[in-house]
């Protein structure tokens, strides 16, 4: 017969064991409203050179995200090397991560450093972050590291 309590100790024993057998993974692609990044064009960034916004008709599933993209042909940038194109830590600010923060990037605060887009959180971070990126993208990945 199984008791109130005899329900309890299996499912916080299955839970125990399904946390302990799952290997943690860095957070997910940032989303806001359903969409990643915001629903901001990562094509963009590259091809521009400012942020844009994504368009609903032209979006991709990528990574268990749906991005958006402010034309077909971003689109199709993004889904012919979507890893060019996903920014630094998922969207997170390397800024906010480097002081042990997970803090989602803003959409109008970037910057492209060695190859690689990240996302900040204010101008007053993005100016302090091209000044000393390397620092922040190193200490950011030393926490990132622990939440993976």
């Amino acid at each position: 017969m199984h008791t109130r309590r005899s329900f309890l100790v299996v499912a916080s024993t299955a839970a125990a064991g399904g946390m302990a057998g799952n290997a943690r993974a860095a957070p997910p692609v940032f989303t806001k409203d359903g969409f990643a990044i915001g629903g901001y064009d990562t094509a963009s960034y590259w091809t521009a050179k400012k942020a844009a916004m994504g368009q609903p008709m032209f979006s991709y599933q990528w990574s268990g995200a749906n991005w958006l993209f402010a034309s077909q042909a971003a689109r199709d940038m993004f889904a012919s090397s979507p890893e060019k194109y996903v920014p630094g830590f998922n969207g997170y600010c390397p800024f906010c991560l480097a002081g042990g923060k997970l803090v989602p990037g803003v959409g109008n605060y970037w910057d492209i450093h060695k190859g690689k887009l990240y996302l900040l959180l204010s101008q007053r971070i993005k100016d302090d972050f091209v000044m000393k990126a390397d620092y922040y993208v190193e200490r950011a990945a030393a926490y990132w590291a622990k939440l993976s």
